[in-house]
C-alpha cells in the first residue's frame, strides 16, 4: 500500500491543480462551473452553488425560462463583483462574497425575467434562431 501511494506521489510531483483533479477523477477535467461549486462550497453556511443553481433553474422552469446556463451565472456573479467575466476574473472570486451576492443575482435573473413577461410580453423563452 504505501508503495503505490510513493509512486502516485512521485508521479504527481510538478503538476498543477488542474492536472492533479484530472488525475484523479481519471483523467476527466472539471468544468468551471464545478470548480466553482466546489471553492464556494460552505456546509456552516448551507451554501452548496449545485443545489442553489438547480433551484434558480426549477424556480425559471415554473415560467418556462429555464435555459440559463451555468455559465451565464457564473459570469453574472462575476461582473457584479469584479465587473469582468472571463475564466480567470471568476476562478478568482472570493468564496464569502460569492456567497454574500449570491441572492442578489438570484433575484435579478428572477426580476429579468419578470421584466421580459411583463413589459415586453414574452411569455416563454424563445431560441435566437426562430
Amino acid at each position: 500500500m504505501e508503495l503505490c501511494c510513493k509512486r502516485e506521489s512521485t508521479a504527481m510531483q510538478g503538476l498543477g491543480y488542474k492536472e492533479i483533479i484530472a488525475y484523479l477523477l481519471g483523467g476527466k477535467p472539471l468544468t468551471l462551473f464545478e470548480i466553482m461549486a466546489a471553492k464556494t462550497y460552505d456546509e456552516a453556511k448551507k451554501f452548496d452553488l449545485s443545489e442553489k443553481y438547480d433551484t434558480l433553474v426549477e424556480n425559471l422552469s415554473n415560467v418556462d425560462y429555464d435555459t440559463i446556463s451555468s455559465s451565464t451565472v457564473l459570469q453574472a456573479v462575476s461582473v457584479c463583483l469584479v465587473k469582468e467575466c472571463t475564466r480567470k476574473s471568476i476562478l478568482n472570486l472570493e468564496k464569502q462574497k460569492f456567497i454574500d451576492i449570491w441572492p442578489q443575482v438570484e433575484s435579478a435573473f428572477e426580476s429579468a425575467v419578470d421584466y421580459l413577461r411583463s413589459f415586453y410580453k414574452i411569455p416563454k423563452k424563445r431560441p435566437l434562431y426562430q
